[in-house]
């Protein structure tokens, strides 16, 4: 049976995806790219997560 770590970091992508979104409109570009890239990271954690599990 698969591992449910990847749903947690899959959860957490689509926290910082909002995140992201929220940032752009209420803080500037800059943050919302951190929090691009981090949910960028998230991807691959989950995806890595997914194939290993």
């Amino acid at each position: 049976m698969r591992s449910p770590a990847w749903m947690v970091a899959y959860a957490v992508m689509l926290g910082l995806l909002g995140a992201s979104y929220a940032a752009l409109v209420f803080i500037g570009p800059r943050a919302a790219l951190l929090f691009s890239l981090a949910a960028l990271a998230a991807v691959i954690v989950a995806l890595v997560l997914t194939i290993l599990g």
